[in-house]
């Protein structure tokens, strides 16, 4: 059943099963579910590489492998947005309190938040790097699963499908990991007493901002991970 949806033979039906849930659970972006389904994957697959003996099952594996590190990827992603979220919470505070702070600990406290907001940017570049790299291993992956495939004398794969939406996820995560960041640069901004008395914040209510403006940040950040998981999901199934 899950092996047929990634067209691999079905002696890899239980690696298939935890792939196939570790992705729906990405799409209903239950990010720990995702992290333990990819480590029940990576246990199952292991145990199947010590098998295999064909350029066939080789080349099934490597094309499980290949779509186990697309979902890698945008798991990191979705860490990237949960970290804008902390962000912006913590933001939240300091805005409130940085702005009404006594002279004795406004310095103390503008520290802290300096210190925190530069975790978290570390966290969101970190994250990027890391969805780079295993956005390049699917291409790689898949790459070696199609000359496994045509070796083997199988046309009836996804091995160059999954290479396309590595490379597309490749190309496109510099853009998403750019953005978190600029996003967390507007975040950090420190609004002025005139800002709050006027009401208005970098063109936003002090009520929006406040309360959360940036979910239409996350929601840019997010969406391309969603349609992407989606794309997938459909190619997979096909």
């Amino acid at each position: 059943m899950y092996a047929e949806t990634f067209r691999v033979q079905g002696w890899l039906e239980t690696p298939a099963k935890w792939l196939r849930w570790a992705m729906q659970s990405l799409t209903a972006r239950k990010l720990d579910d995702v992290r333990y389904n990819l480590g029940q994957f990576w246990t199952t697959i292991a145990a199947a590489k010590a098998q295999a003996v064909s350029q066939l099952q080789w080349a099934d594996i490597l094309t499980l492998d290949s779509q186990s590190q697309w979902t890698l990827g945008n798991l990191y992603q979705n860490d990237q947005s949960d970290q804008l979220k902390s962000l912006n919470g913590l933001m939240t505070s300091r805005n409130i309190v940085v702005p009404f702070s006594a002279p004795e600990i406004l310095g103390a406290a503008v520290t802290y938040f300096a210190t925190e907001t530069a975790v978290i940017r570390s966290k969101i570049a970190s994250l990027g790097e890391g969805a780079g790299a295993a956005f390049k291993a699917q291409i790689s992956l898949a790459n070696q699963a199609a000359e496994a495939y045509r070796k083997a004398g199988n046309t009836n794969n996804q091995a160059t499908n999954s290479a396309t939406v590595g490379g597309y996820a490749s190309t496109g995560n510099a853009a998403n990991t750019a953005e978190a960041l600029r996003q967390a640069g507007n975040m950090e901004k420190v609004p002025t007493l005139a800002d709050l008395l006027t009401g208005d914040f970098f063109g936003l209510p002090v009520w929006a901002w406040l309360g959360g403006a940036a979910t239409i940040a996350l929601l840019v950040v997010t969406a391309p991970t969603v349609l992407m998981a989606s794309q997938v999901v459909r190619k997979a199934t096909a």
